[in-house]
């Protein structure tokens, strides 16, 4: 995908499932934090992307606010 300005835009999408543990979720989390202060995205020139996490509840999507905190 293209912007406008000519930088190719870039972003994650995950799924978070409520029958799936919350700490493989914290992982999963965790696991982009490293990647962002390890530089990534850095290399694209448009920083770093927009991660769009989508929640089976609202609960999780709730503990999972909390946990991106």
């Amino acid at each position: 995908m293209e912007s406008d300005h000519g930088a190719a835009d870039g972003f994650f999408l995950e799924y978070f499932d409520d029958a799936v543990s919350l700490g493989s979720h914290a992982r999963r989390l965790s696991q982009y934090h490293q990647y962002k202060k390890d530089g990534g995205g850095d290399d694209t020139g448009s920083g770093f992307p927009v991660i769009l996490a989508v929640c089976q509840s609202r609960g999780l999507a709730r503990r999972m606010i909390r946990r991106a905190r």
